[in-house]
């Protein structure tokens, strides 16, 4: 009789230390999770019948996809494009690789005491990035950020430039990805993924300030806010039609202050607050949304009318 069923996955082909999926008696399928991407792995099945474990004759092999690094893309198929790293202040110095055939091949770029890089995106291609870095940018006057004169296209997953697995979600430390895309202003949003749950301070401000070419935003997941996160990260996007959902339920000191103070194209806002305090998303919608919108207040916060809460000329709903 079948009493268990279950496989070994291991990165040798010896399986001198496997992760075990087991399940109790006879099943058709296991599920393997939390494996590392971009690596090969070999995989064998097992029964316990009787009290005996008997394994299969064959062994398989896969490799898990690479993370989803952090991607600049080059929509025009005719001209080469420029993107600039730039260093403000002295920040910690960081040390990334950059791609240009999607993984193959990976080329390491040392910012330590470098003040720019420049990098080549040819007509039609795409730039990735990632490194392990312990800190990217360290505060309000000492960080690093992207700049780029000429259409591009931002996707992927911006942890990658501190874990090139992508599997983190907690942000290391403050002021972590400050202005980190502040003043791409032909930069628009094609996947780009800020999956963090786990915040510091200021780690999100001007994040993308002055992106006046992004007409939607990347999703913010984090429910648990920090001081000053969300201040400023969509200023002068006057293209962005829509928030991102905003799920946290209290709002940190100054998380919301300013956060989309210019979006002119605003017509939707979906917050799940329970509470309000003006002075935490002072401005935060202020020369934005104008005419009519929809303000989704999912939270049920008593939240004022105007540049600190719906704006003005809104319709409030408490329900999708």
């Amino acid at each position: 009789m079948i009493t268990k069923t279950g496989i070994h996955v291991d990165e040798s082909s010896s399986f001198t230390n496997p992760l075990v999926y087991e399940e109790n008696g006879q099943v058709n399928s296991i599920v393997a999770d939390s494996l590392t991407p971009d690596t090969r792995y070999y995989t064998r099945g097992y029964v316990i019948s009787d009290g005996t474990t008997v394994y299969s004759q064959n062994t398989k092999s896969f490799k898990t996809a690479p993370p989803e690094y952090l991607t600049f893309s080059n929509p025009d198929t005719t001209n080469d494009i420029t993107l600039t790293l730039i260093k403000s202040g002295s920040p910690t110095g960081v040390k990334l690789e950059t791609s240009l055939d999607d993984g193959r091949n990976w080329t390491n770029v040392d910012m330590t005491g470098v003040n720019s890089q420049s990098f080549l995106i040819p007509a039609g291609k795409k730039l990735n990035f990632r490194g392990n870095n312990s800190a990217f940018s360290t505060g309000a006057n000492n960080y690093y950020q992207f700049q780029c004169q000429s259409d591009i296209l931002a996707s992927g997953n911006i942890m990658t430039l501190i874990d090139k697995t992508g599997l983190s979600l907690e942000i290391p430390n403050a002021y972590c990805f400050y202005s980190l895309f502040k003043g791409m202003s032909k930069l628009e949003n094609a996947g780009l993924i800020l999956p963090a749950t786990t915040l510091r301070d200021y780690c999100y401000a001007h994040i993308l300030d002055g992106c006046s070419s992004m007409t939607t935003p990347p999703e913010l997941p984090a429910v648990e806010l920090a001081v000053g996160c969300y201040q400023y990260a969509f200023n002068a996007c006057t293209l962005l039609e829509y928030s991102p959902e905003l799920p946290a339920k209290t709002i940190a000191n100054y998380a919301y202050l300013n956060m989309f103070n210019g979006a002119r194209a605003l017509k939707m806002i979906t917050v799940y607050a329970v509470s309000w305090n003006t002075s935490n998303a002072a401005g935060w919608v202020q020369n934005a949304g104008s005419g009519a919108g929809d303000f989704y207040n999912l939270g049920g916060a008593t939240i004022p009318v105007g540049n600190n809460g719906i704006p003005t000329g809104w319709t409030e709903y408490n329900s999708l």
